[in-house]
């Protein structure tokens, strides 16, 4: 068991299956930006994060430490 990177990011964690192969949940090759929006509910103001242009990350650039 260990943790994946991407660049110098945690991304989530995987299990080690051979010396060159990793398995992980999809999503932690994905990155996004992410934008800021407000929502009003009976004069109550929330605050949403959603994620835009979601992008698969480059392989080199996933690192993986046990």
């Amino acid at each position: 068991m260990g943790q994946v990177f991407n660049d110098t990011t945690a991304a989530g964690s995987c299990v080690l299956i051979t010396e060159n192969s990793a398995m992980t949940a999809a999503h932690v090759r994905l990155v996004n930006d992410i934008r800021k929006d407000t929502l009003s509910l009976n004069g109550v103001t929330y605050i949403s994060y959603t994620p835009v242009n979601v992008k698969v990350v480059e392989y080199r650039k996933i690192e993986f430490n046990n």
